[in-house]
């Protein structure tokens, strides 16, 4: 009879562990498309914004080409907003792409997936 509820028990607990690993890869899908969506609309282009915004702790104005008048005064934005919205674009396809492997029922595979996964976050 122990024997019985003890094999119940475990899985009941198998079970309530695929869910979960249901539920993980199920919100890395949707967050790793949102957020790919999002960032990828920047990082690809397809903003009106322009690539060079060069801004100045001495000038409210916004400059955006300033050609051989560059100066120590004024840092490139743009460039760097590009590369912060690249590397989030890059870092959420990678757990688009994780979620969609870790739904495959191979626990060695969804180990690999969860670190890579993890690392993307």
């Amino acid at each position: 009879n122990r024997s019985k509820r003890a094999r119940r028990a475990m899985e009941v607990e198998k079970q309530r562990m695929q869910k979960l690993e249901a539920a993980v890869g199920c919100q890395w899908i949707i967050m790793g498309a949102v957020w790919t969506t999002f960032y990828g609309y920047e990082a690809l282009g397809f903003s009106k914004d322009p690539d060079n915004c060069y801004a100045s702790d001495f000038s409210d104005l916004r400059v955006t080409d300033l050609h051989d008048n560059e100066t120590a005064d004024f840092v490139d934005v743009g460039e760097r907003f590009d590369i912060v919205f690249k590397i989030c674009y890059y870092s959420s396809a990678i757990l688009l792409a994780m979620g969609l492997i870790h739904c495959i029922n191979v626990k060695s595979i969804r180990i690999l997936t969860k670190a890579i996964g993890s690392c993307a976050q």
